[in-house]
């Protein structure tokens, strides 16, 4: 994470908190979405928990790694119903 800042139950800065979570903070990525503000949030696990939430891509910098070593990094659009 750029910044502290605090991990959302959904999409929207005004959603309640899951956690506050400091700069430097390692998340995991599952999907992403776009708010109807068009915002940009991301589904995440916080590393080493299993805590998981909302982050506004204003507050990480997004780094993607092969994490199996198949040769393949993909962002994926979260699937809301």
């Amino acid at each position: 994470m750029n910044k502290s800042a605090n991990l959302k139950h959904a999409f929207y800065a005004t959603c309640s908190n899951v956690a506050y979570l400091t700069t430097g903070t390692k998340l995991y990525f599952q999907c992403w979405w776009k708010n109807d503000y068009g915002n940009q949030w991301w589904h995440v696990r916080v590393a080493g928990t299993s805590t998981y939430g909302w982050m506004s891509s204003d507050n990480i910098d997004v780094v993607t790694v092969d994490d199996d070593g198949d040769g393949v990094t993909e962002e994926r659009i979260c699937e809301i119903l």
